[in-house]
């Protein structure tokens, strides 16, 4: 006996295929995203370490120890999210190398793929985060400069 299919079916295998092709296409997709996620997790964490040894220091010597510690505080958190992101996703990097002549091919499309369908939210997830604890972080630097 026959199933039917529905009009339902065919838009999600149609949903399912457009998804699987942005985790294949490398421009567009996984991987795009992810080095995008890295760039911009390795550039915050350069401003952090900036803020943690300049302002902390400054903060202290005029004597805002509340300050200080609001700062280190929020540079903690944020060091925090980035390095168990970093550690959650680290397994993708050989995934999404730059050197395209990787021996295992289907590993390396099933890494983009469950990336893709596992994680590439994580990303915005975590972006959310860290401009909250960037916001954070201004606010206390404004402070600072007061």
């Amino acid at each position: 006996m026959a199933m039917p299919v529905g009009i339902g079916d065919i838009v999600t295998l149609l949903s399912i295929i457009s998804k699987l092709y942005v985790a294949f296409n490398t421009a567009h997709g996984s991987a795009a995203e992810y080095w995008d996620t890295i760039g911009e997790i390795e550039s915050f964490h350069v401003q952090l370490d900036c803020v943690e040894q300049l302002a902390v220091p400054l903060a202290e010597e005029h004597g805002a120890t509340a300050l200080a510690s609001s700062i280190h505080v929020n540079v903690k958190r944020s060091k925090q999210a980035t390095a168990r992101y970093l550690s959650k996703t680290k397994r993708y990097e050989g995934a999404f190398g730059k050197d395209k002549k990787q021996k295992n091919v289907i590993l390396r499309t099933f890494r983009k793929m469950d990336w893709f369908f596992r994680h590439a939210g994580d990303a915005s997830e975590l972006r959310q985060r860290l401009q909250a604890n960037r916001s954070g972080l201004i606010v206390d630097l404004q402070l600072l400069n007061m």
